[in-house]
């Protein structure tokens, strides 16, 4: 199936172009917030892994992806068939909540426009659709408790993104680097169990909160959110 991919903030990768592997992990993640959230069976077998032995963080993602691949397939292919895309250096201002967080302003490479893309696999529309708005909607009000109280700059960026999310994007996602998190945004589909949460922070030692917002200067934004919108 054909999607236009249209980048509504700039994303943020190490040469500022499309890979379609970061596309993939971004509807993972999606895919696997969306089953988290619907199955419990699915939220108890996660429990029960994190609680019944030794946890290799840095595997803890890749795990729990395939324990919701295994009961809800998801095999991805994507080829780029027109891409529109420009590729820029920008300077980008982090916002931390945290002394520990480094709070320079650093020079990053970004893509925006948009890719005309053939994405096949095990996954149809509304299930891509589903998974997409769920877990980008999750991404944005979690944010935007944690930074919008802080910032209303930042705040009015969220509700802005939100209402676009809601009312407008056919398959909303986040992808590429959107924060400078050990693991980046790989854990982030555990915001929303806090049993989960506190057990990683007392047990791993790593907060899946994320501990800084990257702000574009020059688009008065923050990084990643894309729309999949659907062709023909």
């Amino acid at each position: 199936m054909r999607y236009r991919l249209i980048t509504w903030t700039p994303v943020i990768t190490v040469d500022g172009r499309f890979h379609a592997g970061d596309l993939i992990e971004a509807v993972e993640s999606a895919w696997v917030f969306y089953h988290l959230k619907k199955d419990r069976s699915i939220e108890k077998a996660v429990r029960r892994y994190l609680m019944g032995g030794k946890v290799d963080l840095e595997h803890l993602a890749d795990e729990v992806r395939q324990i919701v691949k295994d009961k809800y397939p998801l095999d991805l292919h994507v080829e780029v068939l027109e891409d529109d895309t420009h590729t820029e250096e920008v300077y980008v201002e982090p916002f931390v909540l945290s002394h520990d967080v480094d709070d320079e302003g650093f020079r990053a490479k970004v893509f925006s426009g948009s890719l005309l893309l053939d994405i096949r696999g095990s996954v149809g529309y509304p299930k891509l659709r589903a998974a997409g708005l769920s877990y980008t909607e999750g991404i944005v009000k979690a944010e935007m408790k944690i930074f919008g109280e802080e910032s209303e700059l930042l705040r009015s960026i969220y509700l802005d993104l939100l209402n676009g999310i809601k009312n407008e994007w056919d398959v909303p996602l986040r992808v590429g680097i959107f924060n400078r998190n050990r693991l980046g945004g790989n854990l982030l589909f555990f915001w929303r169990i806090k049993e989960v949460r506190d057990y990683l922070l007392r047990k791993l030692g790593f907060d899946i909160r994320p501990s800084e917002a990257l702000y574009i200067v020059k688009y008065n934004t923050v990084p990643g959110f894309v729309e999949l919108r659907r062709e023909g």
